[in-house]
């Protein structure tokens, strides 16, 4: 089974990566030339420097599975095909009690039932608010058939290193943005934190498209 997956999720990922890489410049304040303590107004570039990795992190995964996920729907022959992602789209369903009639099965003839998967996954990814490794995992496993973090593996780096670092940097990334006051004045983040989020993201991005890629 053959198809083909758009690369416009990388594209955008990378004008984003600019902008990270400013903010990242900006969190360093020219640290590494002046003794003591960094200036504290470097902390809202820190901060921000992480939330956006996250959300560009977010944004590339959610358009990839979408990409990946409909060109593999679209290529399929059969249901038999995707079933990981066609069984529980029909059990979600069939679950409404007043789709339970002849004429509504109507929609699930033909080809109507690619359309059936896609709307779910349309509504999965509304929800992905949190792009950890369990999420992705479940998503990916159900609509690429594979399980993605298991792939994110590159020198130096095992998987079990990426996705622990990952689910780090979704937490750090939870606290920031929902935390009080609080919590910034007792967890600064560090430039080191910066740099090595965005490498990170970087990566994980360079990964999936090579794994995705693989997919056509």
């Amino acid at each position: 089974m053959e198809f083909h997956v758009t690369t416009v999720a990388k594209v955008n990922f990378d004008y984003a990566l600019k902008d990270l890489q400013r903010l990242r410049a900006l969190s360093s304040g020219g640290a590494s030339s002046r003794p003591g303590r960094p200036d504290p107004k470097l902390e809202v570039y820190k901060r921000s420097a992480v939330i956006l990795t996250v959300t560009a992190w977010e944004s590339y995964i959610e358009d990839t599975l979408r990409a990946a996920a409909t060109a593999r729907i679209d290529a399929a022959e059969s249901a038999n095909d995707v079933m990981s992602a066609f069984a529980p789209a029909a059990l979600g369903w069939l679950s409404d009690e007043k789709r339970r009639k002849p004429e509504f099965l109507l929609s699930w003839t033909g080809d109507g039932w690619k359309a059936k998967i896609k709307e779910q996954l349309q509504k999965e990814l509304e929800k992905l608010n949190t792009p950890d490794v369990s999420n992705i995992s479940k998503l990916s496993t159900r609509y690429l058939g594979m399980d993605l973090p298991s792939k994110w593996y590159w020198q130096s780096t095992s998987a079990i290193k990426a996705k622990k670092w990952l689910d780090q940097l979704i937490n750090l990334r939870g606290k920031l943005a929902h935390r009080t006051k609080e919590f910034y004045e007792s967890a600064q983040v560090k430039h080191a934190d910066v740099v090595k989020s965005i490498e990170l993201v970087r990566h994980l991005v360079d990964r999936t498209e090579k794994v995705v890629g693989e997919m056509r």
